[in-house]
């Protein structure tokens, strides 16, 4: 219905998903006030929304909501059973991730046979049969760095399989051409040899970097510009400069959307417009759906999330990757937007930083 009232599949399905995992949570300790925390909030917000918007486009307002409950009901579940049974979680997270490498890599790949959808039209960009293209950067930022790791820790990064495994996945965003997908990849090459020391020298870090951004930029470059990415870039450049290309219009559809949020009364600006009100940046899509609120409960569960890997990187070997996940999750999400809010990627990033919990041991004596 064009109001927007009506609840679709994707949150009905949803809804479910989410019903098993709180009755997994109840049964946890403090799992019945959390859950219930979470029931009161997501209640109060329709009635909100439904009370005191215009158009409160429930439908698409609570699905683009439930993509970060999800995660965070995710998170909380599986962390119980990864403390209970390590070996068999990391075994389960570890195929997971994989699985879902395979399935992005396979599907970009088939670009180059004229398969699938461009993601930018023309043939720019290769997303595969994906219908959210925009939301595989997030899912690139996790699973990437996963897999690197993981092969680094089993046959060593001057390995034959590790090399060809990077140089597979840095073709793979070059075909995608997403700027995000790129800069991940770009930084994550240098980094994850790093991670397997006890000491980070980051003035070495920041010199390996530099080495390493400029040799894989230049060639890159010459993908890129094969497949068309460097004309549209340079397209976009030529209509508003460095801070287009870095920000896509971004910017400007938030100088659009913020006259009326900031216009609005101060328990609206506490709660949100809703409306399914986008700028396609996380946190001020955050604050026009949900308000100061809403931003304060989203961004606390991923500083948390970044605040335990932190403790835990001198403690458990794969935290430092996590750690590191966690800050291209937060730093993309401000720039790039579907990150935290993204079905495809929300529930990979819950994965992920479970595995902090798993003993080191198991993290070592696991095949891949």
């Amino acid at each position: 219905m064009a109001s927007g009232i009506n609840i679709p599949i994707s949150p009905l399905f949803k809804i479910f998903i989410m019903f098993l995992l709180a009755l997994g949570l109840l049964k946890q300790r403090g799992g019945i006030e959390f859950v219930w925390f979470i029931a009161i909030y997501v209640t109060y917000l329709i009635v909100h929304l439904t009370l005191n918007t215009v158009s409160p486009q429930l439908g698409t307002t609570v699905n683009h909501l439930f993509r970060f409950i999800i995660s965070v009901l995710i998170y909380f579940f599986v962390v119980k059973y990864t403390q209970l049974y390590p070996s068999w979680s990391y075994h389960s997270i570890n195929k997971i991730f994989k699985v879902s490498t395979i399935v992005v890599v396979v599907n970009v790949l088939i670009g180059l046979l004229g398969l699938g959808y461009s993601a930018y039209g023309g043939n720019i960009g290769n997303k595969g049969y994906f219908n959210a293209g925009n939301e595989l950067s997030g899912v690139v930022m996790i699973l990437f760095p996963f897999i690197l790791y993981t092969f680094g820790l089993k046959y060593g990064t001057k390995n034959f399989k590790y090399i060809s495994t990077t140089i597979l996945l840095l073709i793979t965003v070059a075909l995608m051409g997403t700027k995000t997908a790129l800069l991940v990849m770009l930084f994550t090459i240098p980094i994850i040899p790093q991670l397997y020391k006890k000491r980070t020298n980051f003035v070495k870090i920041g010199n390996i970097l530099i080495i390493s951004v400029s040799i894989l930029s230049i060639i890159l470059y010459h993908i890129l510009d094969y497949y068309g990415m460097m004309d549209r870039w340079l397209w976009i450049y030529e209509r508003g400069g460095i801070e287009q290309i870095i920000f896509s219009g971004r910017d400007k559809f938030w100088q659009e959307e913020k006259m009326d949020f900031f216009n609005a009364n101060v328990y609206i600006q506490l709660f949100g417009l809703g409306e399914s009100r986008t700028v396609e940046m996380d946190p001020f899509d955050a604050l026009l759906n949900y308000g100061y609120v809403g931003v304060l409960l989203c961004y606390s569960f991923y500083i948390y999330l970044l605040v335990k890997s932190w403790k835990y990187r001198n403690i458990n070997m794969i935290a430092k990757l996590v750690l590191y996940v966690n800050i291209l999750i937060l730093g993309a999400s401000t720039f790039a937007g579907h990150i935290i809010f993204s079905g495809m990627a929300s529930w990979l990033i819950a994965l992920i930083n479970t595995l902090i919990y798993i003993p080191n041991n198991i993290l070592l004596n696991k095949q891949i």
